[in-house]
């Protein structure tokens, strides 16, 4: 290499395989308990998971979800909730159906399906 010369680095912190994930935009954490809203019969329920390897775009779920379950996502367009403004805000969005083959895991690929990924840091 010589003087002047870009290089880029990609470093893989975490990797997992076959697992089933969420879009981690779907997780809510206080403190150390993390729930995701799971519609039942149509209307969104509050469950509580257990979290594994978690990515920028997709988090592993170890515990309270299961694959076939429809996970209420973050609307990304709305606004976020402010003193002024209430989370119900926006409307949200729904994965139709965890689970199913497909690359993916927590930090990159598909927000429904079970696979694998890594999370790189550089």
């Amino acid at each position: 290499m010589f003087n002047g010369a870009g290089v880029s680095v990609s470093i893989t912190v975490g990797q997992v395989d076959g697992v089933l994930t969420v879009p981690s935009s779907a997780i809510k954490t206080v403190g150390s308990q993390s729930s995701v809203q799971v519609l039942t019969n149509g209307v969104p329920t509050t469950t509580a998971v257990t979290v594994g390897a978690i990515g920028n775009d997709l988090t592993q779920i170890l515990s309270g979800v299961t694959a076939g379950q429809q996970v209420v996502i973050a609307d990304l367009s709305a606004a976020l909730p402010t003193a002024t403004t209430t989370a119900a805000a926006g409307a949200g969005g729904v994965i139709a159906g965890l689970g199913g083959a497909g690359a993916g895991g927590a930090g990159a690929g598909r927000a429904n399906g079970t696979g694998g990924g890594s999370r790189s840091g550089g």
